[in-house]
């Protein structure tokens, strides 16, 4: 099988980190394997962790003013999903369900400050990579968003 430092280099988001640097961020994280129909966050939900999704897919969904879950994408493999509660500290923006078995490394909000604290420069990126991340996510929004209003 291979090695966490590897999975995580082929994640967009982490390509350009060292092998040694992905080493450490590995060290950082623990892999869990979740099945079909599993949620692993619900909104609403207070959370302090982020996920790469390493195999499988998931579906994210947002309950809408008449509570009605409505879907809004299925990320595959390479992706980071629940950043913005590790960030922020405020609880889930949105539901996260396993649609095709999955394995997911995980970074608690402790773990990441640990990493920080001992590799900076490598927490500098981590974070660089997620204000890119969550900046390229409003854009697209803004984007859709335009065609409402007034």
């Amino acid at each position: 099988m291979v090695e966490l430092p590897s999975l995580i280099l082929e994640a967009p988001m982490f390509s350009d980190l060292t092998y040694r640097e992905a080493e450490t961020l590995a060290r950082h994280m623990q892999v869990y394997r979740a099945e079909k129909g599993v949620v692993i966050f619900r909104e609403g939900e207070p959370s302090d962790y982020l996920f790469l999704l390493l195999s499988g897919r998931v579906d994210i969904a947002k309950t809408d003013q008449s509570a009605e879950s409505k879907s809004f994408a299925a990320i595959g493999p390479g992706k980071i999903l629940g950043e913005m509660s590790m960030v922020d500290g405020e609880c889930r923006s949105a539901t996260c369900s396993v649609l095709e078995s999955a394995t997911l490394a995980v970074l608690l909000h402790e773990s990441f400050l640990l990493l920080v604290k001992t590799s900076p420069m490598l927490g500098y990126k981590i974070l660089l990579h997620i204000a890119r991340q969550l900046s390229q996510r409003l854009r697209h929004t803004s984007s859709l968003l335009v065609d409402y209003l007034p």
